[in-house]
């Protein structure tokens, strides 16, 4: 005996750990060594839904340097074959000190 109506409620997300939507891309954050910077490396991780992402950078990977990979942002809606781009912001970190040993050997290699 009641009259029916509208049914209004809204739906809140959380923020994820690794990954930050932004419309049909996403975005995140690789954190590499100051040798994977200066000589390349191969790195895999677990996308959202659970396949594994390999990222390969050869050479010299600049601090906030991006790289986007092609079909693995989020499906575009109504059309779910196509999908945004996941954009990699790479940061470089570095020891926070060196041996002397070590100074010497980076001393040699980068002459002033």
């Amino acid at each position: 005996d009641t009259i029916p109506g509208d049914i209004i409620f809204t739906v809140v997300s959380e923020p994820h750990k690794v990954f930050k939507r932004m419309g049909n891309d996403l975005h995140m954050t690789m954190k590499i060594s100051l040798k994977e910077a200066l000589l390349g490396f191969t790195r895999t991780f677990k996308h959202l839904d659970g396949h594994e992402v390999e990222v390969e950078q050869a050479g010299v990977v600049q601090f906030g340097q991006k790289l986007q990979l092609k079909d693995e942002g989020m499906p575009i809606h109504n059309v779910p074959s196509e999908k945004g781009v996941l954009v990699i912001t790479f940061e470089v970190y570095l020891p926070s000190s060196l041996t002397v040993a070590q100074q010497q050997k980076l001393g040699a290699v980068f002459p002033k």
